[in-house]
């Protein structure tokens, strides 16, 4: 994590979003951002820290992309616009952010009506977000991680296959939200009250959506494998809702999981790598991908 200047964080805040004083507190699950909630008399506001390597330019886009969709999707919680009229102001090389804060924990995947509300707002999403045209700048997500030899763990030439073969499929492609899976999408006991965290923002094919939050939200304990009666239960919701599905591309569920997984393993592979952050629960979580990345191989 990197460090900043907390008294030029509070001017600047002060400046911009008027934010004066207050109590702040961190909130340690920003990933790679540092994640504060400030408090005052009558408002509580989340900030958000980017790292000096994420640039500005980018994410005003995801910020466009969230305003875009939060009129028509009331749960996307969208950034404010500050006093420089821009939803992006600069600690140094920092990009900073501030959004409203809303009251909800992760969402529980064990709940079943939290799960198909899940999927209702997903395809809401995807309603709203197809119809945004803005292109995104350079320099987003990685896309081409599998580039260069593979470990054997992730080799598989029918999925190298069939990657190649996708843009010739005809399948829908579109703006994604990009990490919709339950620490980003805020919840009560009751409904969802916020979808967060848009900075893997990126256009990709709506079924690599689709398929992940099936994954993140319908599988196993053990991590390795999903509930095929979940799975059909969320993708039945999701399509009473969502831009048309066909049969065709619901039969690629279980390609674009593993396409995903296999991009969240070697993102991990490359983290130990390169000696980052390292404990027994980064491994375990490891393990279970490349489990599941194993079983899925001749799955429905």
């Amino acid at each position: 994590m990197f460090d900043i200047d907390s008294q030029a964080l509070r001017g600047l805040l002060a400046r911009e979003a008027r934010i004066d004083g207050g109590s702040w507190t961190e909130i340690h699950n920003g990933d790679e951002c540092r994640v504060f909630r400030v408090d005052t008399d009558d408002v509580s506001r989340i900030v958000r820290v980017h790292p000096d390597r994420h640039r500005a330019p980018r994410i005003r886009w995801t910020h466009a992309l969230a305003m875009h969709c939060s009129p028509a999707v009331p749960e996307v919680v969208a950034p404010l616009t500050l006093a420089s009229g821009s939803s992006v102001a600069m600690l140094e090389a920092h990009p900073v952010s501030v959004f409203p804060w809303v009251a909800g924990d992760d969402l529980d995947a064990e709940d079943a009506e939290l799960r198909l509300q899940a999927a209702s707002v997903l395809a809401a999403l995807h309603r709203a977000s197809a119809r945004f045209s803005p292109a995104p700048p350079a320099g987003g997500p990685p896309t081409a991680i599998e580039d260069g030899p593979l470990p054997d763990v992730v080799q598989d030439p029918d999925l190298d296959a069939w990657q190649r073969a996708l843009p010739r499929l005809g399948l829908l492609r579109l703006p994604i939200h990009g990490d919709f899976y339950p620490r980003n999408v805020l919840a009560t006991t009751e409904r969802i009250t916020g979808v967060i965290d848009w900075d893997e923002a990126q256009i990709d094919y709506r079924m690599a959506e689709l398929a992940w939050t099936v994954w993140e939200l319908c599988q196993h304990a053990e991590g390795d494998d999903f509930s095929r009666e979940r799975a059909r239960a969320f993708v039945d919701r999701y399509r009473s809702a969502a831009p048309p599905c066909s049969s065709t591309e619901l039969d690629l569920l279980v390609p674009f999981i593993r396409r995903r997984l296999r991009r969240e393993i070697l993102y991990q592979l490359a983290v130990i790598e390169r000696g980052g952050p390292w404990n027994e629960e980064h491994q375990a979580y490891l393990d279970s991908e490349i489990r599941a990345f194993a079983n899925l191989r001749a799955a429905r």
